[in-house]
């Protein structure tokens, strides 16, 4: 199983990230417990790492089935400086797929996995990827705190750049 970067945050303060070869609620729960990452001093889970196939597109329920607050952050829809599409013009990375107006606007918080169509090479994604992964529970849905979009500095560097990248593809955030 590939490895996953699970980050950290509090407030507007600095990002805490930890590598891990297999991310559990146990595991999390240890870092949340430890003196730094206490959930009763703010800190929540904004999870990202959902890639069909890479093992762990069901992360951010298993943490909130376990009791966890997650923010959802998911690369495969809210990542907005992967680029459009595979047109080698296309601005933008692609390291966790493409993410056009569609994908940015199909995104279902509570069952993620209905909208999910294609891997990050834009190829179908089979159903078999989802077999004995966690759905979210009810308890879970009570854990989601909301979703974040992301849009990283590095790839910003041409004239109108972020706003290609940002617009329209970020107003379904609002």
């Amino acid at each position: 199983m590939a490895a996953s970067w699970v980050a950290f945050a509090w407030a507007n303060r600095l990002c805490v990230a930890t590598l891990v070869e297999k991310i559990t609620p146990a595991i999390i729960g240890t870092l949340f417990k430890s003196r730094a990452l206490r959930a009763d001093r703010g800190w929540r889970a904004y999870v990202w790492n959902n890639v069909p196939g890479d093992g762990n597109e069901d992360l951010a329920y298993r943490l909130a089935n376990g009791g966890y607050k997650v923010v959802l952050c998911p690369v495969t829809n809210l990542y907005f400086d992967l680029a459009w599409n595979k047109n080698p013009e296309e601005p933008g990375l692609d390291w966790g797929g493409y993410v056009d107006l569609r994908k940015a606007f199909e995104f279902i918080p509570f069952d993620y996995y209905r909208n999910v169509r294609t891997d990050k090479r834009g190829n179908p994604v089979p159903s078999s990827v989802f077999v004995g992964k966690d759905r979210l529970t009810d308890y879970g849905r009570s854990n989601i705190l909301g979703i974040q979009g992301a849009l990283w500095s590095e790839t910003l560097n041409g004239e109108g750049r972020m706003e290609h990248m940002l617009v329209p593809k970020g107003v379904n955030l609002i």
